[in-house]
């Protein structure tokens, strides 16, 4: 089946799928809610109509394919199929309560009679069903429409060389035309992610891009032109291997970006024997999460790592990332077939791409693309070709965030043809630069994206609302009510780094037990509170503080994260805080946007003498170079309230 066709079909079906949501969500109401208006009840029969008629003119235009002996592709007839089937149910459920009810009936009568007809059974499986059909449609559009629509276009370009100006300006329209089909499409797959209304209004769109290069492709059939025998489309090519290779690297290279590993990089390892217990059986640990080897071994779809801040979250997912009992896992879930796995760390503080959308999916996709190179050529089929007509195939490009959601849906398909599965981890969520709605797209997107079987996603975030609405029925753990005995034995371990503690425990010292166990109650489950606040209870052990100093000093600390940040920068003496401002300040400007600072260039930004930064050598000598960097690492750690400087480079 020819493109224009095919999405002439997908934008009405797209339509049907539209209005059926609406006026689910509209007899959802109605079914659910304690109470109501006869707003409802005339906006139920409106959608209704409204669904009617868009199905009416899908099936006009089945027909129509059908009646002009073209074949409708199978996976879009099951599409088409499944889009009628569900408006009919919707459609047959007000037929019937309007039947029973009348046009003047009550509110509370209608509900009475949907709930009659309508169980929460039938309505969960209905709504699966919506979202099913749309899901599988957005990715045939983006996979096997965009794809045909690519290829016919080279096809086109390889012919305008053979023909007269009548012709090449009939291609040329058609090309525009196929340009504005993609971007239309782009735009509904991009909408339905988003709201009704809006999909609505750009499905019409769409239609009319269709409609509009319809008119020259009925008139001037590619084949018409078709290929002399030593012609060839310059993707078909026998490429050398060389060209291949180099035109992978060139869109691999436009995918990456410089501060890609950054956050990772800057994340410690978990503490030696903690987060072991996220591989065990909660049931059996008494613990209150859902089951992550279940997750890891046997399912798909999205699994939610919640909590608060400093918890923990990042260096757990990181320890589940690389952790060899995931691999085990994984490859049971994967029965064999390939695995590959890719990740990526939000991060506010970094550059605009380690806090954004089109960060998130290009670093995705140049992890996946990275250990497959041969699905380079399909996912990124439009570049590839380009550059293989290029005199300079070593050009990279900037891509879109259409694009790149262009290449994630066509990248799932190919996992599956290819038997490929893919596991995905996404830290830090809440880091994410944009607005709390934008936020709670994200979380759709990854959510739709993992709704088949040959795919899962490990997200992270602090427990906002706006994830708690959109994570809603998904498994999860809170990762700060399950940390307990993690951080009492990084509490152990630390203290007993000093001897006069570690001897304390030697000798079986109950209040230096106790302490510990203060320390972990306090923490309510946040890693870096326990982080700082052990710093402070090892400076009080060197001084020489008894147990019940350590006790006090331990009281005298908030527990709350931003208190004790607080706290920390009001016990610097004042004679010093004007130096460790500006220090914080130097670190900030200095780390800005992903920029890299290191010690030695800390302490030249640092030096009161500016002609003494500009005079240095650039290779100072080692004793020099070593004094320098001593000086100003015994001022970072004079002053434990920083925690900005952790990530410095010597």
């Amino acid at each position: 089946m020819d493109p224009i066709s095919a999405l002439s079909i997908v934008a009405n079906v797209f339509g049907v799928i539209t209005f059926a949501r609406d006026a689910f969500v509209i007899a959802s109401q109605i079914h659910s809610s304690a109470s109501g208006s006869s707003d409802s009840i005339a906006n139920l029969s409106i959608s209704a109509r409204q669904l009617r008629s868009s199905t009416d003119l899908l099936l006009d235009q089945r027909d129509a394919v059908l009646a002009s002996s073209k074949n409708i592709d199978q996976e879009l007839q099951q599409f088409t199929d499944a889009s009628i089937h569900i408006s009919n149910q919707i459609s047959d459920l007000v037929r019937k309560v309007q039947g029973r009810n009348g046009s003047s009936s009550s509110w509370y009568a209608v509900q009475v009679t949907m709930r009659s007809l309508w169980n929460k059974e039938t309505m969960e499986k209905l709504e699966a069903q919506l979202t099913s059909t749309r899901a599988g449609l957005q990715l045939y559009v983006s996979v096997s429409v965009s794809g045909k629509l690519d290829r016919l276009s080279m096809t086109m370009q390889d012919a305008m060389g053979l023909l007269d100006q009548r012709g090449k300006s009939l291609l040329e329209t058609m090309l525009r035309g196929f340009e504005d089909i993609k971007h239309q499409g782009d735009i509904i797959i991009e909408n339905q992610f988003r709201t009704e209304t809006v999909s609505q209004l750009r499905h019409q769109e769409l239609l009319a891009a269709v409609e509009r290069v319809s008119v020259t492709h009925d008139f001037v059939q590619p084949q018409e032109y078709g290929r002399t025998d030593g012609m060839k489309l310059s993707t078909q090519q026998d490429l050398p291997p060389e060209t291949i290779h180099m035109i992978q690297t060139a869109i691999l290279m436009s995918l990456k970006f410089p501060t890609i590993d950054d956050r990772e990089e800057m994340i410690h390892q978990a503490h030696k024997n903690t987060f072991q217990w996220v591989y065990c059986d909660p049931v059996t640990c008494e613990k209150p999460w859902d089951d992550l080897r279940k997750f890891l071994a046997e399912q798909s779809g999205v699994y939610w790592v919640t909590g608060k801040a400093g918890s923990g979250k990042s260096t757990l997912m990181k320890y589940i990332f690389y952790g060899e009992k995931t691999e085990g896992l994984l490859n049971s879930w994967s029965g064999g077939k390939r695995l590959i796995k890719a990740s990526f760390y939000f991060y506010y503080k970094g550059s605009e791409l380690q806090k954004s959308e089109i960060g998130v999916l290009r670093s995705l996709l140049y992890q996946v693309l990275d250990q497959d190179r041969d699905m380079i050529r399909l996912v990124f089929e439009e570049r590839f070709w380009k550059l293989s007509a290029s005199a300079n195939k070593r050009a990279t490009f900037t891509p879109t965030t259409m694009e790149l959601k262009r290449a994630f849906q066509k990248l799932l398909g190919l996992c599956r043809s290819a038997k490929t599965h893919l596991f995905l981890t996404v830290d830090g969520l809440d880091e994410y630069n944009a607005s709390t709605a934008e936020m709670g797209l994200l979380v759709d997107t990854l959510k739709a994206l993992s709704d088949v079987p040959w795919i899962k996603i490990l997200v992270s975030s602090r427990p906002w609302n706006v994830f708690e609405e959109h994570f809603s029925g998904c498994p999860r753990l809170r990762l700060h009510d399950l940390t307990h005995p993690d951080i009492l034995r990084f509490a152990r371990d630390k203290l007993c780094e000093h001897p006069r503690f570690s001897g304390l425990l030697a000798k079986g010292n109950p209040e230096a037990k106790a302490l510990m166990n203060d320390v972990v109650t306090a923490s309510s489950g946040v890693f870096l509170w326990v982080y700082l606040v052990i710093r402070s209870l090892l400076e009080g052990l060197t001084n020489g503080d008894t147990i019940a100093d350590l006790q006090t000093r331990l009281l005298e600390l908030p527990t709350d994260l931003e208190d004790l940040f607080r706290h920390m920068w009001d016990n610097i003496d004042k004679r010093y805080r004007a130096q460790a401002s500006r220090l914080i300040q130097l670190v900030e400007a200095g780390t800005f946007d992903g920029a890299k600072l290191s010690l030695l260039g800390l302490s030249l930004a640092e030096s009161k003498d500016v002609g003494y930064a500009l005079d240095a050598p650039i290779i100072m000598g080692a004793v020099q170079d070593q004094e320098t960097l001593s000086t100003t690492l015994s001022r970072l750690n004079g002053y434990p309230g920083i925690p900005t400087c952790n990530h410095l480079k010597s």
